[in-house]
């Protein structure tokens, strides 16, 4: 059991399982920089840069940060801040 534990603690994480991964992808998707991106949204500069490409190292999206990126651009909610259903809302 301890060995099973062990190669899972191993494994690397993908983009998509966090929200900070899952904002990243979103960038990636749109094919911009960062700070296209947060013009985009609406957020100020170096917010994008630090949630996703630093992985949340340096910061979290906060409340607001996540309501203006689905509500530009049009990305499921439940996607974004649960990695279920599809990126996009039906």
């Amino acid at each position: 059991m301890k060995e099973h534990i062990r190669t899972v603690e191993n494994q690397k994480s993908t983009d998509s399982d966090s929200v900070n991964g899952r904002i990243g992808l979103l960038v990636k998707k749109y094919e911009m920089g960062y700070s296209k991106f947060e013009g985009l949204v609406n957020v100020s500069r170096g917010v994008i840069y630090n949630i996703a490409a630093l992985n949340g190292k340096k910061s979290k999206p906060n409340y607001d940060t996540l309501v203006k990126i689905v509500e530009n651009t049009g990305v499921s909610p439940d996607w974004l801040l649960m990695g279920r259903g599809d990126m996009y809302q039906g």
